[in-house]
């Protein structure tokens, strides 16, 4: 079942204006990477059951040029929904949600031991172009924008997203409107080695942060998960 019209009418956006500039630099770079990266970063939906086709939130998503093409990244535990109920892509401000359908969608394989056993836990979709037309204004990253680098312990590196613990009330059903609101942690990498054991993977695809519970908001609020 399709959902009935539901818009992102509205955004959390930085409170730039009169805004402390904070002296911890892991604090700029965070509200940086908000500011840089945010159109590129976008909320995920699926229906909310089988019968009630009202959207909830569920995960975040990446959006990549490459070689030309669009992709939308996430994780493969989230393209797993589609077994279920459709998803959907948040567009820019103001624009409908944006079913995940059509053109190609690629995930990494189930282990036998289930998704959770899933170290990689990848998937993209190519949408067709009059999908990436009802994204509105949204930036797909192409490689200028982003590193080959080897991240090293010491270097800052900034995860930001969606949370559920904070969109999952940010759903009007009764007026069809979406508020989103992104959290951010900024913090060094680490080499943690037990974990790259527990994990069974390499570490050379994995790079690691040490999360605290201090995270910010769009608008440069601290945030506690």
């Amino acid at each position: 079942m399709n959902p009935r019209p539901t818009s992102a009418e509205r955004e959390a956006e930085p409170a730039e204006a009169g805004m402390i500039e904070p002296l911890d630099p892991r604090d700029r770079f965070t509200l940086q990477a908000e500011r840089e990266f945010r159109a590129s970063i976008r909320p995920i939906y699926r229906n909310i059951s089988a019968i009630d086709s009202r959207p909830m939130h569920i995960a975040s998503c990446l959006l990549l040029n490459v070689d030309g093409t669009p992709i939308v990244s996430t994780a493969a535990h989230v393209i797993d929904h589609l077994r279920e109920s459709p998803l959907y892509v948040g567009g820019s401000k103001g624009v409908a949600l944006v079913p995940i359908t059509g053109g190609r969608i690629r995930s990494t394989s189930i282990p036998h031991s289930g998704r959770q056993s899933d170290h990689f836990d990848s998937a993209f979709w190519e949408p067709p172009q009059s999908a990436v037309t009802a994204m509105g204004k949204v930036e797909f990253l192409n490689d200028s924008r982003l590193s080959r680098v080897v991240p090293t312990p010491g270097r800052l590196y900034t995860a930001i997203g969606y949370p559920i613990s904070r969109n999952k009330s940010s759903i009007n059903h009764a007026t069809n409107s979406i508020t989103t609101r992104i959290s951010m942690y900024t913090a060094n990498v680490e080499a943690m080695p037990d974990l790259v054991g527990k994990l069974g993977v390499s570490g050379a695809e994995h790079f690691f942060l040490r999360f605290e519970k201090r995270a910010f908001t769009g608008d440069g609020a601290r945030y506690r998960r």
